[in-house]
């Protein structure tokens, strides 16, 4: 058994793997959208399945994938025992990164930070990190881990180079709130917060050639640079997950690992970084994969993703592509009609949920 659920997280992500048996199912939770639709959401299943999570992955600081997470461990539901282990980098990871020649959500940080570390959850505990920063280093093997049950997790993204660009903006953030890294002052800070309180596609087919044919230009956000991407493998089965990172550090990183466009990954499962947006599925990162199902994560409601210049990219020239999209939007809409006339597929949902499950 291998499920992914999509949770609502309006334009952002909150991913809810299941592997293993139906009898005895492991659990491994990435990142938990906003606090409004997401932290409800993902705690009713919570309650309602009471699971050990593996693994809690926050991927980066952006207010679309903390913002959920920071309600989401003020719960009493979520104690140590609920965690194998949180992988996140907060302040502390990113003040010394070695040097070597949209909305950031820096405070939010500060507040998942503080509250790890008073309900002792256990924290970048997995064997190749041992307590220290999540980071591809610049020369030998990927660091990966394999949780219980089997999944193996290869960390793709971030490498030093984008942890320290995230320093610079992380403190500006804050400046005037609280020093970075003063988890007392964090949670002080967090008691009086009132928000934890207990490209238009238009109507017309688009022209797929046409738009996979555009010129790419690479995502140049700081906060997304940073978000960890992982490559889970279980059993026979692939999944590329990439939060908001950059194309061209995951495609090194895939590189290292062997693969290139002559000798491509298949994953069963390639979830897009962020959100399928026009700069961070580059075609040089494409000509590396081969896939079968692509999830998308994004009401569209800020910044009206999923692009139809990435949609393009994924599908033109592929056969046997499903694309999954967690909500039915005006950017989606279009995509699922013309794909019944397409060599490609594509399903969605109309509450924000979103269920596949991979044989």
């Amino acid at each position: 058994m291998l499920e992914i659920e999509m949770f609502p997280a309006l334009n952002g992500d909150g991913l809810w793997l299941r592997y293993g048996t139906k009898d005895k199912p492991h659990h491994i939770l990435i990142d938990c959208g906003f606090s409004g639709p997401t932290t409800p959401a993902v705690l009713a299943k919570i309650r309602e399945r009471d699971p050990h999570f593996e693994l809690f992955v926050l991927t980066h600081v952006d207010s679309d994938h903390i913002d959920g997470a920071v309600q989401l461990l003020l719960e009493p539901e979520i104690t140590k025992e609920r965690f194998g282990d949180v992988w996140f980098n907060s302040w502390q990871h990113i003040v010394d990164a070695p040097e070597d020649g949209d909305e950031l959500g820096a405070l939010q940080g500060e507040y998942f930070s503080a509250i790890v570390n008073k309900k002792k959850l256990p924290w970048n505990q997995s064997k190749p990190f041992q307590g220290g920063r999540l980071m591809v280093p610049a020369d030998g093997d990927l660091p990966s881990a394999t949780m219980a049950g089997g999944m193996k997790l290869t960390l793709l993204s971030p490498n030093a180079e984008r942890l320290r660009a995230l320093r610079t903006k992380w403190k500006a953030e804050l400046k005037g709130k609280l020093a970075p890294g003063d988890w007392k002052a964090a949670l002080e800070l967090l008691r009086d917060d009132s928000r934890y309180a207990s490209d238009a596609l238009g109507t017309g087919e688009p022209n797929v050639a046409a738009l996979a044919k555009k010129a790419f230009s690479e995502d140049s956000a700081v906060p997304n640079g940073s978000s960890l991407a992982l490559l889970a493998e279980w059993k026979t089965k692939k999944l590329l997950l990439l939060g908001d990172a950059w194309p061209s550090v995951v495609a090194d990183s895939l590189g290292r690992l062997g693969y290139s466009k002559a000798k491509p990954l298949h994953v069963d499962v390639l979830k897009l970084s962020h959100h399928g947006s026009r700069a961070n599925t580059s075609p040089a990162l494409l000509e590396m994969l081969t896939y079968d199902h692509v999830l998308i994560s994004s009401n569209g409601n800020q910044h009206e993703h999923p692009n139809p210049e990435t949609l393009a990219r994924v599908v033109h020239d592929r056969d046997n592509v499903t694309l999954h999209f967690n909500y039915e939007t005006e950017f989606t809409k279009p995509w699922i009609k013309l794909a019944e006339k397409k060599a490609f597929a594509a399903k969605s949902s109309a509450t924000g949920y979103y269920l596949l499950d991979l044989p």
